[in-house]
């Protein structure tokens, strides 16, 4: 469709319900939901329900209820640090999205496939750049520059404007693009890799950071690496959990670590438990640590006090 500001993408997905034994509307409504979830699994335009595609009715509510908690507060963010190995600063970390629901917290891994799903992920990414970018231009204005991780879908990257909206919220909160990481999983590159490289391409010209998160869990190599625009890649904590008493990992790691730096890409490792495990990732020459060894994920206020804590450790010493 062409506008008067230029082309824009426009893609239409149906689903259908022809059961007419009942006559209870919201059921029919939600058996066509189900059946656009479906299609847009299966990259089909159109789909008709079946009821071995039906999610039950509380999947179906549970996305009113993640829109819901996207305006009164349930939904918020945590951070888990991200400490430099050369220096020990705090000044980099992950968000990740947490869901308090009424009675407890809500998986991650539970509703975010299910955001996929349904076409609602677009909008809690949105939800969780544009609380990250709050509080950077919060810690930044108490003093504390930082570099802020969020996770996004390969879904994200597939769909039209995704990068003019990121930079739409970078405009509105006055924070750096080089202060925002953005991380896809290896899985997500490998599944759309023509739309996910044309939109990373995009984000990197426009100055944003990019990182391919949990590599080694999927088919990928650093060959085929060479070819992303992306600037950091996270060793998966599968690989780094037993590295201190495992060879082979040591192996693995150091390899991936040496390669990776002669693609010019920052290393980081996930799952760091032990001051051993710490020790030896230093000695093997990577850029930063993630894991419960430095912290677990905190709140926003807590990394402001950690990473300021940890800046005055590192003038003192």
């Amino acid at each position: 469709m062409i506008t008067g500001s230029g082309p824009v993408d426009v893609a239409l997905t149906c689903g259908m319900e022809r059961d007419d034994r009942t006559g209870a509307a919201v059921l029919r409504i939600e058996r066509a939901l189900a059946a656009i979830g479906t299609a847009r699994k299966h990259g089909n335009v159109h789909e008709w329900h079946r009821d071995s595609h039906l999610p039950d009715r509380r999947q179906l509510s549970m996305m009113g209820e993640l829109r819901q908690a996207m305006g009164n507060g349930s939904l918020r963010l945590s951070y888990q640090p991200k400490m430099s190995l050369r220096t020990g600063a705090i000044d980099d970390s992950e968000a990740l999205i947490r869901w308090y629901g009424a009675s407890s917290v809500v998986p991650p891994d539970e509703f975010i496939p299910l955001a996929e799903a349904t076409g609602v992920i677009r909008e809690v990414t949105v939800f969780a750049i544009r609380s990250a970018l709050a509080d950077l231009s919060r810690w930044a204005r108490d003093g504390v520059p930082m570099r802020v991780a969020v996770n996004v879908s390969a879904l994200d990257l597939a769909s039209g404007g995704f990068a003019d909206e990121v930079c739409r919220l970078l405009r509105e909160s006055n924070v750096p693009a080089s202060q925002l990481t953005l991380e896809v999983t290896e899985s997500a590159l490998i599944r759309s890799p023509a739309e996910a490289v044309a939109t990373l391409q995009d984000l990197r010209a426009r100055g944003i950071r990019l990182a391919v998160d949990d590599y080694g869990t999927g088919q990928s190599t650093l060959s085929y690496l060479k070819h992303l625009p992306v600037h950091e890649l996270k060793i998966d904590k599968s690989f780094v959990t037993l590295l201190a008493d495992s060879k082979s990992d040591q192996i693995l790691v150091r390899s991936t670590i040496d390669l990776a730096h002669e693609l010019g890409l920052q290393v980081v490792a996930e799952g760091i438990e032990d001051q051993r495990t710490l020790d030896m990732l230093r000695d093997l020459g990577c850029d930063y640590a993630q894991g419960y060894f430095i912290s677990k994920p905190i709140l926003p206020d807590e990394l402001l006090e950690l990473a300021f804590n940890q800046r005055a450790h590192v003038r003192v010493a």
